[in-house]
């Protein structure tokens, strides 16, 4: 399992307010560095993919197919 996140102190956010203020945390933290006031409150758009559902309180599902490249498929990957 993941590590805790330091908002909840949960391995998993649960709702989509959790995941949108734990990463919108962690983006502050490793963006304002040494002062740097880069992601500020005032600008975050708190948008969370469409293919995110909580169908079930507590159970996230994401409906986008992962796509996951073979080894050796490289080769076969038309020309640009």
């Amino acid at each position: 399992m993941g590590a805790a996140g330091h908002r909840y102190g949960k391995p998993l956010a649960i709702t989509a307010e959790e995941i949108k203020n734990e990463v919108w945390r962690r983006l502050k933290v490793h963006l304002n560095i040494g002062g740097a006031d880069v992601a500020r409150d005032d600008n975050i758009v708190p948008v969370l993919d469409p293919d995110i559902q909580f169908s079930q309180p507590g159970c996230g599902t994401n409906l986008e197919p992962l796509l996951i490249n073979n080894a050796g498929s490289l080769a076969y990957r038309p020309k640009p």
